[in-house]
């Protein structure tokens, strides 16, 4: 059985697994997800599952952040995958992955779902939002939302609405303030990198970024 790398497109990526399981015919008790940030001691249990011998297909699916030391605690293991046993690395970015990791794996990139009617619905006011009161309420709504999903992706999906916002409304902003943004933006990316490798709390990151603004 092949293992692959997916990133991409979220709904994509699940319809690939969904598919993967219908053709390979592997039951349900035969897939295991893992959702948590995977650091280097849930690598070493990773790495025992992966030992074990199988009478019949079986699918681990990897739907989380994983350390760098996680990663090459790994790589003999992804290296000797038993014939019998898949394992899918789901993640929004490939570039999180070490370069020996990905070399192991068949990958996948899905394109994100953007038509123009869904660029024209967005709405990008929460966005703009410019004092501390507002910018905590579009926390909290975006947490209400997407609080239940992995942080990793909240957060890139979280820039990437930011993103949106700022590129839909530059013309109409001041260069004071579409520096701020661009600010922020830097902010979040570097604070991302905390919440998937450091499990830095994805309210404070957010809030780290978002209220940390100023030139």
């Amino acid at each position: 059985m092949r293992s692959f790398i997916i990133s991409g497109d979220l709904d994509k990526r699940n319809e690939f697994i969904a598919d993967y399981i219908k053709k390979e015919e592997i039951p349900g008790h035969a897939v295991s997800t893992f959702d948590e940030n995977m650091g280097i001691k849930e690598a070493r249990n990773f790495r025992l599952k992966l030992s074990k011998k199988y009478s019949g297909k079986n699918l681990y699916i990897i739907a989380s952040s994983i350390t760098a030391e996680a990663q090459n605690a790994l790589l003999k293991s992804f290296e000797e995958i038993p014939d019998s046993v898949s394992v899918v690395i789901s993640i929004y970015n490939p570039d999180e992955l070490l370069d020996t990791v990905r070399s192991r794996f068949f990958e996948l990139s899905f394109k994100e779902r953007n038509t123009d009617k869904d660029t024209k619905e967005f709405d990008t006011k929460p966005f703009l939002a410019e004092n501390v009161k507002d910018k905590v309420l579009l926390i909290d709504d975006f947490l209400l939302d997407k609080g239940r999903e992995n942080s990793g992706i909240a957060i890139d999906q979280f820039i990437a609405s930011y993103r949106m916002a700022l590129v839909k409304n530059i013309n109409n902003l001041e260069k004071d303030r579409i520096n701020k943004m661009v600010n922020t933006l830097k902010n979040l990316l570097s604070t991302a990198r905390l919440v998937k490798f450091n499990n830095l709390n994805l309210r404070l990151a957010l809030e780290n970024a978002l209220l940390n603004d100023k030139l």
